[in-house]
């Protein structure tokens, strides 16, 4: 049977997703811009504890420069926040994004 694609598909809102590297790099954009840090870097996003019946895990991922300047993230279930290095910050890039 061939397989079918579509051209086209229901509008919704995209949500943050931690998960997803794309949503990890925007908000290191968002940091260059606003802190004025040069040469950074996004790393991966780490398992600190295995998922369990009610959520995905928890994670973390780290934003730095090459001046050891650091902005990291610890998450659970995509995009609900447990701690960060600068709260203020994080905040107002989810109010810029709508979440």
């Amino acid at each position: 049977m061939p397989r079918t694609y579509k051209n086209n598909w229901v509008a919704k809102k995209m949500v943050v997703n931690f998960n997803q590297k794309q949503w990890r790099q925007d908000l290191a954009s968002f940091i260059v811009n606003k802190l004025n840090w040069y040469d950074v870097r996004v790393s991966r996003s780490r398992t600190i504890e295995k998922s369990s019946k009610y959520n995905d895990g928890i994670k973390e991922f780290e934003i730095y420069d090459s001046y050891n300047n650091y902005f990291k993230v610890t998450y659970s279930n995509q995009n609900t926040i447990i701690s960060t290095s600068h709260p203020e910050i994080l905040n107002e890039y989810l109010i810029n994004k709508g979440n």
